[in-house]
């Protein structure tokens, strides 16, 4: 019976661990995947599904981030057009120490994978994106195969330190259209 109650225990343990790992700044596969295919249909689509429900886009288009469209409101000379989704979160800390930040970048080293696996061979190129001057963190930017029109479509995943605006590490996935 101690070992029926140990493996119970064990399993209970394993679990909250998990949850745990399961940061909301880990990278969001199906959130972003879903948010590419919305950029594959072109702007006009992407920002009538964002004003039939403007709360669910900004709050769920990545459950537990803000995300809002470059530029807003999304016209350029009265009609559609937009340049990016843009999604944040932050943990609400504005005392950043050294530790926090080492830990950021070991999650955003963890999510590479994820990353990765997420887009596969969708992905045609990709850099690190690192963050200079006021500013330190780390991300990546893949250029994808799925397009709109002419332009690729680009995903950024990633965190800084924004040490002159909010003093928090933000995170950040943005979606946006390429220049071909």
């Amino acid at each position: 019976m101690n070992k029926r109650i140990m493996a119970f225990v064990g399993s209970i343990i394993a679990a909250s661990s998990a949850t745990a790992a399961d940061s909301k700044f880990n990278f969001a596969c199906h959130d972003v995947k879903a948010l590419v295919n919305l950029m594959e249909d072109g702007p006009t689509d992407v920002i009538n599904q964002a004003a039939d429900d403007p709360i669910e886009y900004r709050d769920n288009s990545i459950r537990g981030w803000t995300c809002l469209m470059t530029p807003l409101p999304p016209l350029r000379n009265g009609r559609p057009y937009l340049k990016s989704l843009d999604c944040y979160a932050d943990n609400g800390d504005s005392n950043v120490t050294e530790v926090a930040l080492s830990a950021s970048g070991e999650t955003f080293k963890k999510n590479l994978d994820p990353f990765h696996s997420c887009f596969g061979h969708d992905i045609i190129t990709e850099a690190p994106v690192s963050y200079t001057g006021n500013n330190r963190g780390e991300g990546i930017r893949a250029i994808l195969r799925n397009r709109y029109d002419d332009h690729h479509i680009i995903v950024q995943y990633g965190y800084l330190w924004d040490q002159v605006k909010t003093g928090r590490i933000v995170w950040q996935t943005i979606i946006a259209y390429g220049r071909d």
